[in-house]
């Protein structure tokens, strides 16, 4: 398998494991598989222009909560990533360990930065929707800046410096998976992105150590996936339907006092 074949082939595996892992985490939240295909179906027809308001509601608490806690991860960010360049230059004083993690950490301080500023503003459903849009593309970025130490420093998964940096990606994913899992589709864009190029590497190693490695990797990639949907509907669907309820609710409630006002 040639390396475009096998780079293909990495980006469908570390997706479909992260997509498979949430359609099973509907699956056995309810036993339905209806379910599941509807979970699946529901992480790309929520972010459609004509999304309707239950939808709408749904992503300004999303977006709530995903600002509440950006500041805290893109300093815990900062500390990983010097945390990680040190130990690796420790042994290795390449230019390029500084590099890949000056962009991290120049990244990591943008995007704080960009918090405080969308915070002080008021947000409208409109706008809830475009910002969004626009965190799954910076995570996705993020994430890949963030996996291409995979690629960039694996070399042979007994060195000290491939499992630091394996360590690095396997927390710095999970953490990801956890503090985004409200809004699932930044969760799983993170996790692919940053395990495709570890997982690519692997896979051109050409030996079985490697290769279990990379299966482990999905493995962990398909369990991520369905802790997201885990506390995604816990967190984020509950409430917003439980929302939507009382307000079905609540205007029947005077009519209902006022007929027992006339008995």
């Amino acid at each position: 398998m040639n390396a475009a074949a096998l780079a293909l082939f990495s980006l469908v595996a570390v997706l479909g494991a992260g997509l498979s892992g949430y359609a099973a985490g509907a699956y056995f939240k309810r036993m339905s598989s209806d379910d599941a295909a509807r979970a699946v179906r529901e992480l790309f027809t929520s972010l459609a222009p004509d999304a309707g308001e239950e939808t709408r509601t749904r992503q300004m608490l999303q977006l709530d909560i995903l600002l509440s806690a950006a500041n805290v991860i893109s300093l815990a960010n900062v500390f990983n990533v010097v945390l990680v360049a040190w130990l690796l230059m420790r042994e290795d004083g390449d230019l390029t360990v500084f590099s890949w993690a000056f962009v991290i950490a120049l990244m990591s301080i943008f995007h704080g930065a960009e918090v405080l500023v969308l915070s002080a503003k008021p947000i409208s459903p409109e706008r809830a929707q475009r910002k969004i849009l626009r965190i799954l593309r910076n995570v996705t970025i993020f994430g890949a800046v963030w996996g291409s130490a995979g690629f960039l420093f694996i070399d042979d998964i007994a060195s000290r410096n491939s499992l630091v940096v394996l360590l690095a990606l396997i927390g710095t994913a999970a953490g990801g998976a956890a503090s985004m899992a409200v809004l699932p589709q930044a969760s799983l864009a993170f996790v692919a992105a940053i395990g495709g190029p570890a997982f690519f590497r692997l896979l051109t190693m050409g030996d079985g150590e490697h290769a279990v490695v990379a299966a482990y990797q999905v493995s962990l990639i398909f369990v991520l996936g369905a802790v997201s949907h885990g506390v995604y509907d816990t967190v984020i669907r509950r409430a917003t339907v439980g929302e939507a309820a009382a307000a079905v609710q609540a205007p029947t409630a005077p009519r209902k006092a006022a007929g027992a006002t006339r008995a």
